[in-house]
């Protein structure tokens, strides 16, 4: 999607950011969270907007054996 503007006249843009944290309790226990940010952008929408954000959040508890 990034060369897009080479062939077409659309104008986006993306953006991806992750952040994560992982805390071991134990040499087997682990918890882990993660939070996800994504932003679209239809800079030059024909029918309709498509821009839109979201984010995800996640959290985890492993054991390692």
């Amino acid at each position: 999607m990034t060369r897009v503007y080479s062939y077409s006249d659309l104008d986006m843009s993306q953006a991806w950011l992750r952040f994560g944290a992982r805390y071991t309790f134990t040499d087997a226990w682990w918890l882990q969270a993660r939070y996800e940010y994504g932003d679209y952008s239809d800079n030059d929408p024909y029918l309709y907007d498509k821009a839109g954000r979201s984010h995800f959040y996640s959290l985890m508890v492993g054991h390692s054996f």
